[in-house]
């Protein structure tokens, strides 16, 4: 059961995120950087997988960067690391979360996506492959 998305009842995203890799800054530096983020009513939610990471904005969109070597990031790509922040081609998104190399999001009717590393079938869709991008999942 997921709550309807009310944006205007999120308080502001705050705080330092100490990111290694993936923090959208422009550059991969394979070391541990810092990002601050100040007083910002349009992110309303940040996940950090191992080496990617996703940040939610409140009109629902999906922002992703980092390791994308087996769709972690969720981006449809030949490239290994996503060095900006990329919208991904979801919307009404309300809820997301990353582990180790995958991660997954719930929209606003209730469906829910997970994309990444899935060698033990760990994220749950109807499709046998060891890296998938963005697919719902199944029942």
């Amino acid at each position: 059961l997921v709550a309807p998305f009310k944006p205007e009842s999120l308080a502001p995203l705050t705080g330092i995120f100490t990111l290694e890799g993936q923090s959208g800054i422009g550059e991969y530096l394979g070391s541990k950087n810092q990002i601050e983020i100040k007083n910002s009513v349009q992110w309303v939610s940040v996940a950090c997988g191992s080496l990617h990471s996703l940040a939610l904005k409140n009109d629902g969109t999906v922002w992703a960067s980092g390791e994308n070597i087996c769709y972690e990031a969720g981006i449809d790509s030949t490239q290994s690391h996503i060095t900006q922040f990329t919208k991904l081609p979801v919307s009404d998104i309300v809820f997301i979360t990353t582990f180790d190399r995958s991660s997954f999001l719930i929209d606003k009717s209730g469906k829910a996506y997970s994309f990444g590393l899935n060698e033990s079938k760990q994220l749950g869709v109807c499709k046998d492959s060891s890296c998938l991008g963005i697919t719902e999942l199944c029942e």
